[in-house]
């Protein structure tokens, strides 16, 4: 279903619609007030529970879905433990705060990692990589190579 209408030429989006003028397709684009207050959200579901949010940091491949157990081809490289409450709000990115340096369990380039809260419930996985390393990963390491026996930190890690 290409061709010329009233609004211009038709393309097939990768769910199947068909839209007009496809080089004028936008993500949708949101306020601030609305980016802070989803911020406030994510952060009030970390700190639920008695325990502390943790971000487990995994080399190798990434779970298809989040509520998948991560794949045997993945490594656990470390357990990042996070603050209570686990980070601050700053123009409306969740800033996410570790509570302390941890040991380092399996050596390996940091692919990936999966967020859980304070009940041990899973929140989120996302991309995860090192300072020389690039793509467009939301979970930034000090170290581009995690060393077991080593320490971990995060770098600014800001979710959108």
């Amino acid at each position: 279903m290409t061709g010329k209408t009233s609004y211009g030429r038709w393309c097939q989006t990768i769910y199947g619609q068909y839209l007009p003028n496809c080089n004028q397709l936008r993500m949708i684009q949101i306020t601030d007030d609305l980016r802070t207050a989803r911020a406030i959200a994510l952060l009030e579901f970390l700190d639920r529970g008695a325990g502390f949010a943790k971000i487990m940091v995994f080399t190798g491949p990434r779970a298809v879905l989040v509520t998948d157990i991560p794949p045997l081809a993945s490594t656990m490289m470390v357990e990042l433990i996070l603050k209570k409450p686990s980070g601050s709000i700053n123009q409306g990115f969740l800033l996410l705060e570790q509570a302390q340096s941890n040991m380092v369990m399996a050596t390996g380039e940091p692919t990936w990692a999966r967020v859980v809260n304070g009940e041990g419930v899973t929140a989120f996985d996302c991309d995860a990589g090192g300072p020389a390393v690039l793509g467009t990963w939301e979970l930034k390491m000090s170290q581009d190579v995690l060393y077991a026996g080593g320490y971990a930190l995060l770098s600014e890690t800001r979710i959108r």
